[in-house]
């Protein structure tokens, strides 16, 4: 009876356990059939698909200044699931918005680029430009030209309120200030070349031509004068110019002349006449100066008169010779304080009572003992006068010796001034004692001026030059500009001026970016993943420059906000302003 009780007991835990184990099974069963059913509830993990090139539909755009175009962004693989980031080199002159539109804000140009949290990225060229020359492009009024030596003349652009850069691809020939005045220096050839923005170019070909030899021409070569009469000498100077001719004669006592060619016959015998032009010319005549004829009397019926040949039988008393002067040289060419002494012969007169003097002392001055200084390039005639009123004259032609400038020495190649304000450079010239003209350019007139545009004189070797910077405009952040100096000889120096804006702090910077934000979680990439960081700054015209920094570079570097993940671990970023503006955001690197 008891083994049959305790049979019964163990038959009965038997089944009841079975039933638990079935119960649990199907518990099981059914809450993992829930699970299937409700995928949502199980978190997947994104799949990152990284771009690997990006194309633009335009390597390079120009817009006419207000305009604005799309650019439109091919990427591949096309799956990718980067974001895109637009950015521009040069704000003030073209902005970007995200969705690729470019708007041309000033002249000038700027670098359009789209890129990858990853790194990857492509740009476009912007030259925004003037809108009056955006259908036709940059012309000028003439597009060749043929100058003298010293001649200028002005080229004129179909912009007005652009600044155009001017050049000369010869400017030992001809030279070209930045208002586009061309001025020819010497024969031959030179090529002048207008330059906007957006390399719109525009030339004109410039011949300087050869002077025309010049000639003098007399009206006769030689001429018979009697005592007492007068005869003109003509003379003829081509090309007709500013040049003068002056009159001389080798021997006063015979034959005077005077600056407007009148010759008079003083005694019998011959002299030389000489011509001589400021540029350089010389003709002579000779001249037979010839006594008075006498006149004979006497019948018609061929008797003769007594008186005559009383007069012809008694001999002629010996009239006794007067003073006379004669200066043997018939032209002097002298330069700026040289000096030289003309030989005089004196007949019956004592040297010591000759009178000297110069009609144009301020060119050629003479002393008391007959020394000729020259003074400044020009003409003179020297005259030495006797106390009876007889005298002769000496033409004299004084020009500067030609010193032609070697180098030219510029203090400041670089000269970086702030907007409004103004300073000095100076160039150095050698020799200090040159003759050459020393012109000087400036590329940029809007935005630069100078106080001088050429130097014909030096009174010492070093020329200053005071530079004064307009106030760029509001989208203008920087401008420059080439002073250049140049000698008639081709010899130059560049000063390459830097206008800057007036330094202005930021007031404020922060990370664009909602998980920068205080409270907020950070950004989280991979070792070997990429994060772009932008930011936005206060005003947006600050002159400040802006730095990205990684508190910890082992675990991720940081470059203009492109963030590198390298290992595990945390660091924070900070994007800082030069005025001391911070922001910063924690990055953690995970596997």
């Amino acid at each position: 009876m008891e083994s049959n009780k305790n049979v019964g007991l163990y038959i009965g835990i038997t089944v009841a356990l079975v039933l638990i184990i079935i119960i649990l099974f199907l518990s099981l069963g059914g809450c993992s059939s829930k699970n299937t059913d409700n995928t949502n509830d199980t978190p997947i993990e994104e799949i990152k698909v990284y771009a690997t090139s990006l194309t633009l539909s335009k390597p390079s755009v120009n817009l006419v200044l207000g305009g604005s175009e799309v650019l439109v962004v091919s990427v591949y693989p096309r799956n990718s699931t980067e974001d895109l980031n637009w950015l521009s080199s040069n704000e003030a002159v073209a902005t970007v918005d995200p969705s690729g539109l470019v708007t041309a804000r000033s002249i000038g140009t700027a670098i359009i680029t789209v890129r990858t949290p990853s790194g990857t990225n492509t740009s476009c060229t912007v030259n925004v430009i003037d809108p009056a020359f955006a259908g036709t492009g940059l012309t000028l009024d003439r597009t060749s030209l043929t100058l003298k030596e010293k001649e200028t003349a002005t080229l004129t652009a179909n912009v007005s309120n652009e600044t155009l850069r001017w050049e000369s691809s010869n400017a030992g020939v001809a030279t070209v200030d930045q208002t586009g005045k061309i001025t020819a220096i010497a024969p031959g050839t030179a090529v002048i070349t207008a330059i906007a923005t957006g390399d719109y170019k525009a030339t004109c070909n410039v011949e300087v031509a050869k002077p025309v030899e010049a000639k003098l021409t007399l009206s006769s070569t030689s001429l018979e004068v009697t005592v007492g009469k007068t005869k003109t000498l003509k003379a003829t100077l081509e090309p007709k110019g500013d040049d003068e001719v002056f009159f001389s004669s080798s021997d006063s006592y015979i034959a005077e002349v005077n600056n407007k060619g009148v010759i008079t016959g003083v005694t019998a015998g011959t002299a030389t006449i000489t011509v001589s032009s400021t540029n350089g010319l010389e003709k002579t005549c000779k001249v037979k100066v010839v006594a008075k004829k006498q006149s004979s009397g006497g019948s018609s019926g061929g008797g003769t008169t007594t008186q005559p040949e009383q007069q012809q039988q008694q001999p002629q008393q010996q009239q006794p010779q007067p003073a006379s002067i004669k200066i043997n040289e018939q032209n002097f060419s002298i330069f700026v304080d040289e000096s030289v002494a003309p030989t005089v012969t004196i007949t019956n007169e004592s040297a010591a009572n000759i009178t000297w003097s110069s009609n144009n002392p301020s060119v050629a001055a003479v002393s008391s003992t007959g020394r000729i200084t020259g003074k400044a390039p020009g003409n003179a005639t020297i005259t030495a006068k006797l106390p009876n009123g007889i005298y002769a004259t000496v033409g004299v032609t004084v020009s500067r010796k030609d010193i032609p400038i070697t180098s030219i020495k510029v203090n400041k190649e670089v000269l970086n001034i702030t907007e409004g304000t103004s300073e000095y450079i100076t160039f150095t010239v050698s020799p200090s004692t040159t003759t050459n003209k020393v012109y000087l350019t400036n590329s940029n007139t809007r935005y630069v001026t100078i106080d001088k545009s050429e130097v014909s004189s030096l009174n010492s070797s070093e020329i200053k030059i005071k530079v004064t910077a307009a106030t760029l405009g509001s989208y203008t952040k920087t401008q420059t500009a080439y002073i250049i100096a140049t000698a008639a000889s081709g010899v130059q120096a560049t000063c390459t001026v830097n206008v800057v804006k007036k330094e202005i702090p930021a007031t404020s910077i922060i990370i664009n970016n909602e998980k920068c934000r205080a409270g907020a979680d950070g950004i989280t990439i991979k070792p070997g993943g990429y994060y772009y960081l932008s930011k936005k700054i206060t005003p947006t015209n600050t002159t400040d420059t802006v730095t990205w920094a990684s508190s910890n570079t082992s675990v991720a570097t940081v470059e203009d906000g492109r963030i590198i993940g390298v290992k595990k671990g945390y660091t924070i970023i900070t994007v800082a302003t030069t005025s001391g503006k911070v922001d910063s955001c924690i990055v953690y690197v995970k596997e």
